[in-house]
């Protein structure tokens, strides 16, 4: 798939539904889009929940489209901003230069996100004894 049949992005519209509605408009199956789009298949880190890897994906859309920065990729395209709201400056500076680049499980650790899921217990826990 040329890049130049990526639809455009409407305000705040992230990357995985704009890969959906690519196949959508144009026929051409989103495997293929996601392969034109990063090299990959999968892709499985940037349509993840936790975007990763935008360097590849700026690095193959034109470069007047809205993804060819890649802080504006992170920023208006992804839910990086929904996991740094509360982050300082230096470590959404850090995680910003994450998401670029690596993996989203170093980007996990950078945010302190690497906690297990709640379990669910038994019975009521009220004191200690319990």
């Amino acid at each position: 798939m040329d890049a130049s049949k990526l639809v455009f992005p409407h305000p705040g519209e992230i990357v995985h539904s704009v890969v959906q509605r690519t196949h959508e408009v144009t026929g051409i199956p989103v495997s293929q889009i996601r392969e034109s789009l990063s090299g990959d298949r999968s892709l499985k880190g940037v349509l993840a929940t936790i975007p990763a890897r935008l360097a590849e994906l700026s690095d193959h859309v034109l470069a007047e489209h809205p993804w060819a920065k890649r802080d504006t990729l992170a920023l208006k395209y992804t839910l990086f901003p929904y996991y740094t709201y509360f982050d300082d400056d230096s470590s959404r500076e850090q995680a910003l230069e994450l998401v670029a680049r690596e993996s989203s499980s170093y980007l996990k650790v950078a945010l302190g996100m690497t906690q297990r899921g709640i379990t669910r217990r038994a019975t009521l826990r009220i004191c200690r004894g319990c």
